[in-house]
C-alpha cells in the first residue's frame, strides 16, 4: 500500500527575507514545501516538535522544529486544517501537534531561551518571537531586559 500524501495549497514558507507562497505536502517521509524551482524538505527523522500557532487574522502557522537547524515555519493554514493535519502527523509521522499561544502583551522584558538552533524571547512563559540563530548578529542581556539585533529585522527588538 502506498503512503498517503496530503497536500495543502497556498501555504507560505516563513523565512529570512519574507514569505513565499507554495504547496506543502505531508507524508510518512516528512514535509516537502515547493514553489517553482525552490523546495524545502524536512525529513521525518529530523523533526523534534510540531507547533501550531494562531497568527491573528493571518490564519495559523505550523512550526516544524528540527534536530539540527532552525525551526521551519509554514504559514497560511485555516482553523479547519488543524484536526486533519494533527491526525495525519500523529499517524504518519508519530508526532503530535502542540498548541502554542503567542505573547501579545507588548512588553519589552522577558526571558531569552535557546531552543535548538533558535533563540526564543518569552514573556509569561509564552513565545513573543523566535529568531534562527544564524540570523542573530549581536545579543546582550542586561538585568531583565534583552536587546538583540537580528539580520532579518535590521533594528533592535
Amino acid at each position: 500500500m502506498a503512503d498517503a500524501v496530503h497536500q495543502f495549497n497556498n501555504i507560505s514558507l516563513g523565512s529570512r527575507g519574507g514569505v513565499s507562497q507554495g504547496v506543502l505536502r505531508v507524508s510518512a517521509g516528512g514535509f516537502l514545501w515547493r514553489r517553482h524551482n525552490r523546495a524545502i524538505e524536512v525529513k521525518k527523522d529530523d523533526i523534534t516538535n510540531l507547533v501550531w500557532t494562531k497568527l491573528g487574522s493571518r490564519g495559523y502557522q505550523l512550526g516544524v522544529q528540527r534536530t539540527d537547524g532552525p525551526t521551519v515555519n509554514f504559514l497560511g493554514f485555516k482553523e479547519k486544517d488543524h484536526d486533519g493535519l494533527a491526525s495525519l502527523c500523529h499517524t504518519s509521522l508519530g508526532k503530535d501537534i502542540i498548541a502554542q499561544d503567542l505573547a501579545v502583551a507588548g512588553r519589552n522584558w522577558g526571558a531569552v531561551e535557546l531552543n535548538g538552533s533558535s533563540l526564543m524571547y518569552k514573556v509569561d512563559n509564552k513565545v513573543m518571537f523566535e529568531v534562527p540563530l544564524p540570523d542573530v548578529s549581536q545579543a546582550q542581556q542586561t538585568k531583565v531586559c534583552a536587546i538583540g539585533r537580528a539580520q532579518t529585522m535590521g533594528a533592535r527588538s
